[in-house]
C-alpha cells in the first residue's frame, strides 16, 4: 500500500513539472509569432510574461482537471499526460503554419471550418500531411517520455526535493492564480485606456485569454478613453427584413436569362490575356468591365450571402437562424423562373445552401467529381431546353468554379506557369514557394479558362448574349503576400476583397469599362432594374444599380468581426470591442494614414451611417 501511494505520489509530482514545462516551452515558441511587429526588448519581455502567466494557469487546470483519472487507473492517467503534451506539440505546428499564412491562430472559426462537408477536398489535403501529423505527434510523445523518465530521476535525488514538496505545489497554485488575476485586470485595464498596440499584438500570443472589464472599471469611477465615435450597439434581437412588406405586381410577359459565372478567388487581375485569353476575349468583346469592385467579404459563403441578399455580411448568422430567404430569388419564384445550381464543390460548406437557397435546394448539383463534369451539365441544361418547351421559361443559371481554391493545383493538363511543383509544406514567407504557389494560382485559372469559356461559346451559339444578363465574378480575391497574408478570409486587404467584374447586359455588342467604386450588393437591384420590376429596393437592400453607378459616399466590406468603410480612398477597419474600438486606418493600397483621429473625425457621419446600416434590418 505504502509503495502504491508513492507510486502514486511520484506520477503526481512528474505530471505537475510537465505541466509547468509545457506552458514554459508553449510560452516560449510563442515569440515566434511576434515576428514582423515592432516591439523593443521590454515589450518583448512583458509579452513573454504574460503568456507564461496564462498557459501556467492553463495547465495547471488541466492538470487538476485530469487528476481524478488517477483514481481509476494510474496507467491510463500517465499516458493520459505524456499524449496531451504529444497533442499540445501537433496543435502549436499546426497553429504556427496557419498564423504564418492567415495571421490568425486555431480558433472557433477555424474549427467550424474543419467540420465543413467535404473538407479535405475542400483543404486538398493528401497523404503527406497527415504523415508529417503523425510525425510530430510521435516525436512529441517521445520527447515527452524522455522528460518523464528525467523528471523521475531528478524527484529522487534529495537536492532537488528540497526545492519540491507538497507545500512547494499548493504554494505554486496559489501564486500562479493570484498572478493570472493581476495580470487579467492590468491588461483589461490596458485595453479600458485604449491601448490598442497591447491588444494587437497579444492577439499574436496563440492560447492566449484576452479579457474585459470595461463595465467594471465605468462602475469603479474610471473614465475611458474615446476617439470620439459612438460605438452604436448592432441589434441582434430579431430580424426586420424585408423593411416592410413586399408586394409583386402582375407579371410581365417575358423576362431576361440570368446568368452567374463565378469561379472561386477572382481577384482584379486575374482574367488576362497570358492566364485566361479565352474569357477575355468574350468580356474585352461583350461585356462591361467594372473597375473597382468589391466583394461584400473575404469569405466565400459571407460574399454570396452579400450577393443574393444585397446586404452586408454581418447579418448572415442571424437570418440563417430565422430562415429568411432573399427577396430576390422570391421574386424569381415568382416569375417563374427555371432554376439550375451548380458548383464544383460542395454549397453546404458553412451551410450557404441553407442559408441562402433553402427553398431552391432540390435545385442544386454540386460535388461534381470533376469541373468538366459541371461545365457538361450546364451544356446539357442549354440543349434541353432548347429540345422541350421549358425554354419558354426564363433561366436561372448559377456555375461556380472551384479549381483556384486548391491550394496545392497539380493538373498535369495545365502545368503552363512553371515552376508548379507541389508543396507538402508551404511557407509564405518563403519567396520561392510562394513563386510555385502563384504559378499554381494561375495554372487553375487556366483550367478555368478552358470550363467557362466553353460554357460562353455554347451560350452565345444558342442565342443566350441577346436575351440574358451574364455575371461574371468572383466570390471573393486572393492575396499572395503582397500585404503579409496569403489566401482570404484573414485581412480585408484590396487583393483579398477587390474582384473581377464582368456584366452584359441583353443585346450587348460593345465593351464598357466603368471606373466607379461598385460592389456585390449592387448584382441584385441592377437584375430588378433589368426585369423592368417596380420594387422598393431600399425596402431590402443597401445597394445600387450598375446600369448608372453614382458616385457613392462608401461601400461596408465586412465579416465576422471586422466592419470597414471604404470610400476608394480611405479605408476605415472597425472591430467592435468592449472597452476598445479598434480602427485601423489606412488608403487605398493598404498604406497606414498617420493621421488617424483627424480621419476618424472627418469621416464620423459616413461611419455613424454605416453602423445604421448595420443595424436597420434588426428590430
Amino acid at each position: 500500500m505504502t509503495a502504491l501511494r508513492k507510486n502514486t505520489k511520484f506520477i503526481l509530482e512528474r505530471t505537475f513539472l510537465l505541466n509547468v514545462i509545457m506552458a514554459l516551452l508553449i510560452s516560449v515558441f510563442s515569440m515566434f509569432f511576434l515576428n514582423g511587429i515592432d516591439i523593443n526588448s521590454l515589450g518583448l519581455i512583458k509579452l513573454f510574461f504574460i503568456s507564461l502567466v496564462n498557459n501556467l494557469f492553463i495547465f495547471m487546470l488541466l492538470y487538476l482537471i485530469f487528476i481524478p483519472i488517477k483514481f481509476i487507473n494510474l496507467d491510463l492517467y500517465k499516458y493520459i499526460q505524456l499524449s496531451k503534451f504529444s497533442f499540445f506539440s501537433l496543435f502549436m505546428a499546426t497553429n504556427y503554419y496557419i498564423f504564418l499564412q492567415f495571421k490568425f491562430h486555431i480558433n472557433l472559426f477555424v474549427i467550424q471550418v474543419l467540420f465543413q462537408p467535404n473538407i479535405q477536398s475542400l483543404l486538398s489535403l493528401n497523404w503527406s500531411q497527415f504523415f508529417l501529423a503523425a510525425i510530430i505527434l510521435t516525436l512529441g510523445f517521445i520527447f515527452a517520455y524522455f522528460l518523464w523518465v528525467l523528471l523521475g530521476f531528478l524527484i529522487q535525488v534529495k537536492v532537488f526535493r528540497k526545492f519540491y514538496s507538497k507545500k512547494v505545489k499548493i504554494y505554486s497554485f496559489i501564486v500562479i492564480l493570484i498572478l493570472f488575476i493581476l495580470e487579467k485586470i492590468l491588461f483589461s485595464f490596458q485595453l479600458y485606456k485604449g491601448n490598442v498596440e497591447l491588444y494587437l499584438a497579444s492577439k499574436r500570443i496563440p492560447l492566449y485569454i484576452i479579457t474585459q472589464m470595461g463595465k467594471q472599471f465605468d462602475a469603479i469611477g474610471f473614465k475611458r478613453e474615446s476617439l470620439n465615435i459612438e460605438n452604436v450597439p448592432l441589434k441582434r434581437i430579431n430580424v426586420n427584413y424585408p423593411l416592410e412588406k413586399i408586394e409583386f405586381e402582375a407579371a410581365q410577359e417575358s423576362y431576361p436569362n440570368i446568368i452567374f459565372l463565378l469561379s472561386e478567388k477572382m481577384r482584379f487581375d486575374i482574367i488576362n490575356s497570358e492566364v485566361t485569353p479565352k474569357i477575355k476575349k468574350f468580356t474585352d468583346k461583350y461585356f462591361t468591365k467594372y473597375m473597382n469592385h468589391y466583394s461584400v467579404s473575404n469569405g466565400t459563403a459571407q460574399a454570396l450571402f452579400g450577393m443574393f441578399y444585397s446586404l452586408p455580411s454581418s447579418y448572415m448568422d442571424t437570418f440563417a437562424k430565422s430562415k429568411v430567404s432573399p427577396i430576390f430569388l422570391k421574386l424569381l419564384q415568382k416569375r417563374d423562373y427555371q432554376f439550375n445550381l451548380l458548383s464544383k464543390a460542395d454549397l453546404g460548406y458553412f451551410g450557404t445552401d441553407e442559408i441562402i437557397f433553402h427553398e431552391i435546394r432540390d435545385k442544386i448539383r454540386d460535388n461534381f467529381e470533376k469541373e468538366s463534369e459541371m461545365i457538361d451539365e450546364a451544356i446539357k441544361i442549354l440543349d434541353d431546353r432548347k429540345k422541350s418547351n421549358s425554354r419558354q421559361n426564363p433561366l436561372f443559371l448559377f456555375v461556380f468554379h472551384d479549381e483556384p481554391h486548391q491550394h496545392n493545383f497539380d493538373d498535369p493538363a495545365y502545368q503552363k506557369f512553371k515552376p508548379s511543383k507541389y508543396l507538402p509544406i508551404f511557407d509564405p514567407s518563403n519567396s520561392e514557394h510562394r513563386l510555385i504557389a502563384s504559378n499554381q494560382f494561375k495554372n487553375a485559372y487556366t483550367k478555368v479558362d478552358a470550363g467557362m469559356s466553353r460554357l460562353l461559346y455554347k451560350l452565345k451559339e444558342e442565342g443566350y448574349f441577346e436575351n440574358s444578363i451574364i455575371v461574371i465574378t468572383g466570390d471573393h480575391g486572393h492575396e499572395m503576400y503582397e500585404k503579409g497574408h496569403w489566401g482570404h478570409a484573414s485581412a480585408f486587404t484590396k487583393e483579398q476583397t477587390h474582384v473581377s467584374f464582368f456584366l452584359h447586359l441583353p443585346k450587348q455588342k460593345k465593351h464598357r469599362k466603368v471606373e466607379k467604386l461598385t460592389s456585390h450588393v449592387d448584382v441584385v437591384p441592377t437584375i430588378i432594374e433589368l426585369m423592368k420590376e417596380n420594387l422598393p429596393i431600399e425596402k431590402f437592400s443597401i445597394g445600387e444599380s450598375l446600369i448608372q453607378p453614382p458616385d457613392r459616399e462608401y461601400i461596408i466590406l465586412d465579416g465576422i468581426a471586422n466592419r470597414v468603410l471604404f470610400d476608394g480612398k480611405v479605408k476605415i477597419d472597425y472591430t467592435p470591442f468592449e472597452g476598445v474600438s479598434i480602427f485601423n486606418v489606412t488608403d487605398e493600397n493598404d498604406n497606414p494614414i498617420t493621421e488617424k483621429n483627424l480621419v476618424l473625425k472627418k469621416y464620423k457621419n459616413s461611419l455613424l451611417d454605416m453602423f445604421n446600416k448595420l443595424g436597420i434590418f434588426y428590430l
